[in-house]
């Protein structure tokens, strides 16, 4: 009589590849949450929104009658850094829940989404 244990064997040859369709890796789509960006520049030209969310891609924000400028973009859960391109000219948030000072002196803004 056995103790109920058996070892299987997980041993793959290279002619095993492919046979097994069962073992592929599933993309699971992470939730998004919409967050709404807004600054008042009412002399500015341009402005954009740029941050660690989508790869650095600045975000161009809509100017409002009332001087402001909104954009509302799909963020992921986490802590983003970000900064207002004014102008051209890299601006802090004034709302933003905090700063973070970066190694060469420069300065972003802090979010935190989904918590």
């Amino acid at each position: 009589m056995t103790s109920g244990h058996r070892h299987i064997s997980t041993h793959w040859t290279h002619a095993d590849h492919g046979k097994y369709p069962h073992h592929r890796w599933l993309a699971v789509k992470e939730p998004t949450f919409s967050v709404s960006f807004s600054y008042q520049a009412p002399h500015a030209k341009v402005v954009v929104v740029t941050g660690t969310f989508h790869h650095g891609a600045e975000h161009p924000m809509q100017r409002a009658v009332d001087g402001y400028w909104h954009a509302k973009l799909e963020l992921k859960r986490g802590r983003h850094e970000y900064r207002f391109l004014v102008d051209g000219v890299p601006t802090l948030d004034p709302r933003s829940f905090g700063t973070i000072t970066h190694f060469d002196g420069t300065k972003s803004s802090l979010l935190e989404v989904g918590y």
